[in-house]
């Protein structure tokens, strides 16, 4: 979005007819600065509209125990990185308490909320 805005207001900074630096006069630097803020007020409207509207229907996030667990496993039920099987071998031997989340990612495998 940066470059955007940047390769906008070079419109108005260069250009040889109007521009700021060749043409020697604001009026093409100030329709392109409306121009970028025109933009970035109506996508920040519509942006608005359409997560609020997403809000109301469902959640934007994710519950704890799904975060926990890894979406890649509550989502798409597969083991994206070989994160599980290293975290439940190495807090086997443990008595820290990630001992609790390793038991909630084994009751949430044994009934196959992941794989």
């Amino acid at each position: 979005m940066v470059f955007a805005v940047f390769d906008t207001l070079a419109v108005g900074f260069f250009s040889t007819s109007s521009g700021f630096i060749y043409g020697h006069g604001l009026t093409q630097l100030g329709v392109q600065t409306l121009g970028v803020i025109v933009i970035t007020c109506w996508t920040t409207a519509c942006l608005g509209a359409l997560l609020f509207a997403i809000k109301q229907i469902t959640s934007l996030r994710v519950s704890k125990e799904e975060e926990i667990a890894g979406l890649d496993f509550t989502d798409h039920g597969s083991n994206a990185y070989a994160f599980k099987e290293n975290f439940l071998a190495s807090n086997e031997n443990s008595t820290t308490s990630t001992l609790g989340l390793a038991a909630k990612l084994n009751r949430l495998t044994k009934t196959k909320e992941i794989s």
